[in-house]
């Protein structure tokens, strides 16, 4: 280890007492002048001791007959510096700055730990250029896509004009079937839209009423209500009122104010307790539904009609309605 010594001070005193001495100053690294704090300075051959603050600043007091001494700096990873102080009167003594330079062993620890620090940095940077590509990536992707979209929307649009002028020429062609049902429904003939429901219904009005039928030559409501969700809806469901209202595809509710063309609209007995259902037709629009059934007194005719939830005679054997669900 190489020792260095620096006379820091001549200071007569007298040689006849001892006085209270105070030695001070600033410890920093040679070549950056970075403070350096816990390093150890000490009076050899005494007990003095003083380790320095987060500044690199110390302070000593101590009292001490005239002579010379031996001041020591040291702190890890550093070479320790010598210092011979010759004190001859009290006083204070400050030191501009004592300089510690690295051992070539914390050289190498630190250069290890830069090249590491760099070697990480680069990882760093390598794993974050990465996210940015895959987040360019994704932009790409999702831009790519909202592009794919935007022309799918184009051609859908396009599609739906298409659909529509061909759904005015359609209607033009059938003004009265249109006409007609609007007037049985009491609705405006632009409320009917649905022509493959009503000219399904034109079909079968006033087909008889038969139990167990399933024809043209007589029908009953469940084998009626089957074959136009089938037809119109291209849904099938089950073949008799009572499994169509107890199948779990059959969304339940009571409020007529929610009815919408299409729902089920379910029916039993008056005083009837039990959940046994006797009847089934379909919605419509403005309280009225469809369906086969031998009952005539509402109007006049039996067979596949169209009749009214208000009408006394339904409106005390409405029991529910239900909304089929796609499976």
């Amino acid at each position: 280890m190489r020792k260095s010594v620096l006379l820091l001070l001549f200071l007569l005193i007298s040689l006849d007492c001892f006085s209270q001495s105070v030695i001070s100053g600033i410890v920093v690294e040679n070549g950056s002048s970075q403070y350096l704090s816990e390093a150890i300075v000490t009076v050899e051959g005494t007990s003095v001791s003083e380790i320095t603050d987060m500044e690199g600043k110390f302070s000593i007091d101590f009292d001490l007959p005239p002579a010379e001494y031996v001041l020591t700096v040291s702190k890890n990873g550093y070479k320790t510096e010598f210092f011979l102080i010759e004190f001859f009167q009290s006083g204070s003594v400050s030191v501009d700055q004592v300089k510690l330079t690295l051992t070539s062993s914390e050289k190498k620890r630190r250069k290890k730990i830069a090249k590491e620090l760099k070697k990480e940095e680069k990882k760093k940077n390598k794993e974050i250029d990465k996210v940015l590509r895959k987040a360019k990536k994704e932009k790409d992707k999702r831009e790519k896509e909202l592009r794919r979209l935007q022309k799918r929307l184009a051609k859908k649009k396009s599609e739906n004009q298409s659909r529509f002028e061909n759904s005015v020429i359609t209607s033009s062609q059938n003004t009265d079937l249109v006409n007609k049902y609007a007037l049985l429904l009491g609705v405006a003939s632009l409320e009917i839209t649905n022509l493959k429901l009503y000219n399904f219904i034109e079909d079968w009005i006033g087909t008889p009423y038969l139990l167990g039928g399933e024809t043209s030559e007589g029908i009953d409501c469940s084998s009626f209500s089957q074959r136009l969700y089938t037809r119109v809806y291209d849904l099938y469901i089950e073949r008799t009122a009572q499994k169509q209202h107890d199948s779990k595809l059959t969304d339940k509710f009571q409020g007529k104010e929610y009815l919408h063309e299409g729902d089920l609209v379910f029916f039993k007995g008056v005083n009837d307790n039990s959940n046994d259902i006797s009847h089934v037709g379909i919605y419509l629009k403005n309280e009225r539904f469809v369906h086969a059934t031998s009952h005539k007194r509402d109007t006049g005719t039996s067979g596949v009609k169209i009749s009214n939830l208000e009408d006394q005679y339904w409106k005390k054997r409405f029991y529910t309605a239900g909304r089929r669900i796609r499976n």
